[in-house]
């Protein structure tokens, strides 16, 4: 098992940063290129979501990315503490999150000690 952990301020800049890191460790795994790919925009959908509408009022706050690519599968989860929102409930309020809930084998959702817990898993 081969994994990824990173933190980001809630920034535009951060972000693109942070998926950036992401892009790079992904295709440094030798993995299939369509996996990458779904991988890619699944990440980039769900950690724009926190900057541009998670209402942070704090400039200190991190969002944390966490990848876990085991023989079967690439397993992205996502932790702010922006609002609460559920990508899964919300998932017909846009293009990114039915692409999102689309592309992934397996997602979850929840809110637990006020932070946004959400996991995506692709199978590889």
């Amino acid at each position: 098992m081969t994994q990824l952990e990173l933190s980001y301020h809630h920034t535009s800049d951060e972000m693109h940063e942070a998926f950036d890191q992401i892009t790079i460790w992904l295709r440094e795994q030798q993995l299939p290129q369509s996996a990458i790919f779904k991988m890619r925009v699944i990440a980039e959908e769900l950690m724009s979501n926190v900057v541009r509408h998670g209402e942070h009022k704090d400039d200190e706050t991190q969002a944390k990315v966490r990848l876990v690519i085991s023989p079967d599968a690439i397993t992205f989860t996502l932790t702010d503490d922006g609002v609460p929102f559920n990508p899964i409930e919300n998932k017909d309020k846009g293009y990114g999150l039915m692409i999102t809930n689309g592309a992934a084998n397996d997602i979850s959702y929840e809110y637990l000690d006020r932070k946004n817990i959400t996991t995506v898993k692709i199978n590889i």
